[in-house]
């Protein structure tokens, strides 16, 4: 079910040898941001993931990336383990089935958490009037509608679950970055930097818009 921040290390296991146990949050997004990394240069060789997928795979790394420069500036992933993670990518067979299962379902994750996320900005019922203005995903309001009805009716519980708090993320990102001004926007405090916000909020509008021209919305499961 949704792709979480905490929930990617070992997705891809088959493909990135024993992993190291991350300790603090930061090491654990860094892990995370090579593990994002590798898929990426995987299916640049092997071209396992359709482009929505491919979206959605994009816009978790580039998330990540952010979520690391806003939280540990300065503390990228040396260039030891950069050319090592490239060089695991480079060792997987193309050929792999076990490999490519892997792949695509962890990008299968990542297109349902995008999903909701690019939902959750869209303006109307529960959303704050200010969201009229602001929201960039109004133009794809049908195909965000229409995958998540897909969704609901496969795993109703889990996102009847996970959607709340998602709803919450978005308001917070769209009120910290706020792109349309002078149209105001909710005065709390942000729980992140509008860098990191614009990152997040961009991303989701990228996605909804590799949604909106894909003709299978929700794909099945790899299996």
């Amino acid at each position: 079910m949704p792709f979480f921040s905490t929930g990617l290390i070992g997705l891809i296991a088959s493909t990135a040898g024993a992993a190291v146990p991350a300790t603090s949050p930061v090491q654990q997004a860094q892990l995370q941001h090579l593990e994002l990394a590798r898929m990426q240069l995987i299916d640049d060789r092997c071209h396992w993931l359709d482009p929505t997928s491919r979206a959605a795979l994009d816009a978790t790394e580039a998330e990540r990336r952010a979520w690391l420069r806003e939280a540990a500036p300065g503390q990228s992933a040396s260039a030891a383990d950069i050319a090592a993670n490239a060089d695991r990518a480079k060792a997987v067979n193309c050929t792999s089935s076990g490999d490519a299962v892997a792949v695509r379902y962890g990008a299968w994750q990542m297109r349902v958490t995008w999903t909701l996320r690019a939902y959750a900005l869209l303006d109307g019922k529960d959303r704050p009037a200010w969201f009229v203005q602001q929201s960039p995903v109004r133009l794809h309001r049908g195909a965000l509608e229409e995958t998540l009805a897909a969704l609901n009716g496969k795993y109703g519980a889990a996102i009847a679950n996970s959607l709340p708090g998602i709803e919450s993320e978005a308001r917070q990102m769209l009120a910290a970055y706020c792109p349309n001004k002078p149209q105001r926007c909710e005065s709390s405090a942000p729980t992140h930097g509008k860098d990191y916000a614009g990152v997040w909020v961009q991303q989701s509008a990228r996605f909804a818009a590799a949604l909106a021209a894909d003709p299978v919305k929700l794909p099945p499961l790899p299996q």
